[in-house]
């Protein structure tokens, strides 16, 4: 199964990019700069939504909030941007219905599962932010990008230092987490 995740790799990472783009631009356009990009994920790594964070919105909209992106006011709602996350979770809805559950009557463990979706999201960050540096330049690399899993900062923890250069602004993250 994990040619499914590695075959949508590109299509996963140009949906975020896309998503971070929208965001980039509006936020820029007001004089404000995201400082955390969060993929969060349901506890089976399964749907996935994007949540940015700015300096502006932190001092003013979610004090205290820093690094609880389900507390961000930043994400996409449907019809705001043409191929967006919502796109590619309909395929892993599709591929969890039609690969994935046929599998439980063999005794198949989702753990399994659940860590090639963490793998695969991981991977489309790092991907994604790279991208993005080639387009910005390494100011992008001020932005923390990790993945989210309410409850569960392991994740926070092990996907921002696998996807980031070390910084002042990981380092803030992983002290927050640990």
């Amino acid at each position: 199964m994990m040619d499914w995740h590695k075959k949508h790799l590109d299509l996963l990472s140009a949906v975020i990019v896309n998503e971070f783009l929208f965001w980039y631009e509006k936020i820029k356009n007001k004089n404000d700069s995201i400082y955390a990009v969060a993929l969060i994920l349901d506890e089976d790594a399964l749907t996935a939504y994007l949540a940015v964070s700015t300096w502006e919105s932190l001092n003013d909209k979610h004090e205290g909030n820093k690094w609880e992106p389900s507390e961000w006011l930043y994400t996409v709602d449907d019809g705001d941007v043409f191929n967006d996350l919502n796109s590619f979770v309909k395929l892993m809805i599709k591929h969890y219905d039609e690969d994935v559950i046929p599998l439980y009557e063999k005794g198949f463990d989702y753990n399994e599962e659940r860590q090639r979706n963490l793998w695969m999201y991981t991977e489309v960050l790092k991907e994604a932010k790279l991208i993005i540096i080639k387009k910005f330049g390494s100011i992008i690399d001020e932005i923390v990008f990790y993945l989210s899993i309410l409850g569960d900062h392991s994740i926070e923890i092990e996907s921002s230092k696998s996807i980031n250069k070390k910084s002042e602004i990981l380092t803030d993250l992983v002290n927050y987490r640990t």
